[in-house]
């Protein structure tokens, strides 16, 4: 019930009601809280998308869906839960693929040391594989680490244009 009436006024253009509404959601059903985690993407809320996929996880820790999602919201603050998350994806899913193409990318990356080229280069796959809400979400890291790294900012400037946001400042 609640993530309809979000929906509904997310795309009336109420954003903060939708988000305090998904947010305070008391559902714990997996199906749902997955359709809560992707409004909540919808708006930018990558933070609380992660928290409420942590809790459809706790309800069913080997759906596949539920760790690929977690794994991929993950990536540029959790990169080890990343791996491990990513580990856990059988060969016979969907997500089989990327989640490999990912894990090899972390590991040759070496995620207990990002430094700015780490989080171009997750921002850069990120955005490969079409995840362009946590692909900003790096770009905006590297720019945050390094103000003056032009090609973190024009990369920045891309996603945001990906998300039908501007973009304009950051090219």
């Amino acid at each position: 019930q609640a993530v309809f009436e979000a929906t509904s006024r997310f795309y009336a253009g109420k954003t903060r009601e939708a988000k305090e509404l998904l947010i305070t959601n008391p559902d714990r059903d997996p199906f749902v809280l997955m359709q809560t985690a992707a409004l909540l993407r919808n708006t930018s809320d990558l933070e609380n998308a992660r928290k409420v996929i942590q809790f459809a996880r706790e309800s069913d820790p080997e759906n596949a869906e539920i760790n690929y999602q977690l794994a991929v919201l993950s990536i540029v603050g959790e990169p080890e839960q990343a791996l491990e998350l990513l580990r856990s994806i059988p060969e016979n899913d969907r997500h089989f693929e990327v989640a490999e193409f990912l894990l090899r990318l972390i590991q040759s990356l070496d995620p207990n040391d990002p430094d700015v080229n780490w989080f171009v280069s997750i921002g850069q796959a990120l955005s490969n594989i079409g995840e362009w809400d946590v692909a900003l979400h790096a770009f905006q890291t590297a720019t945050n680490l390094d103000p003056s790294f032009g090609f973190a900012w024009a990369l920045t400037g891309e996603a945001e244009q990906r998300l039908g946001l501007d973009g304009e400042e950051s090219l």
